[in-house]
């Protein structure tokens, strides 16, 4: 049983790995103790665990433990709290060691059909909507705060030849629409091309160095 879960492939989030990782091994234990035990089922069911675990990790993981510290912490660093650049990361590793454990814990007591009921009942989704909902409300408080897009570009109008910004005219439509417009670029180019973030990062800088170049950020 261990050789044949080592030996396959097994990916899902690190934080609920645990859960699989303690029901697994009451699985091995439960096998060491009887000959006839089927031991193919231990990884089917950790294969079974992965897609619905990785569901509810990504959207708790980085949908509310990743993102609430930092809108809540960041500001106090940009004010000169040193401590205050710390503390999301240090809450980070807190809740990843401590959920880990517990999980382990309890796929290691709970046993297989009580896991399985679980993570397959109506509960687990509206726990994973709640967190993608409270992710991305999240996402859109810290692209609007600390996204800085503008533009400088201005014309003339009137007979008096009053001088308008176009900046004025865009907030008045929709206040930081140029910040939502970089977001949801990226975004698009993420689903389109992938996670190339390095690319992604050049391409900004030299479309951010060419608009300033022609004065028009």
């Amino acid at each position: 049983g261990s050789e044949m879960c080592i030996r396959d492939r097994w990916n899902t989030t690190p934080q609920v790995a645990g859960l699989a990782a303690g029901l697994a091994a009451a699985m091995e234990r439960e096998a060491s103790m009887n000959p006839d035990y089927d031991v193919s089922s231990i990884n089917a069911t950790k294969v079974s665990l992965m897609g619905p675990l990785a569901g509810i990790g990504d959207s708790v993981d980085q949908g509310i433990v990743a993102t609430i510290p930092l809108a809540i912490f960041v500001p106090m660093a940009q004010e000169g709290s040193i401590i205050a650049a710390f503390i999301p990361g240090l809450i980070y590793i807190a809740w990843s060691y401590l959920w880990s454990w517990t999980l382990f814990k309890k796929g290691y007591t709970l046993g297989k059909n009580s896991v399985l009921e679980i993570l397959h009942s109506g509960a687990i989704k509206k726990v994973i909507d709640i967190a993608s909902i409270v992710g991305l409300f999240m996402i859109g408080c810290l692209s609007a705060s600390y996204v800085k897009v503008s533009t400088i570009l201005e014309f003339t109008s009137g007979a008096d030849g009053a001088v308008t910004t176009v900046q004025s005219i865009l907030d008045g439509i929709l206040p930081n629409m140029l910040p939502f417009a970089v977001v949801m670029g990226m975004y698009l180019y993420i689903t389109k091309r992938g996670p190339k973030f390095i690319r992604l990062m050049v391409y900004t800088m030299v479309i951010a160095i060419v608009l300033t170049f022609f004065h028009i950020i």
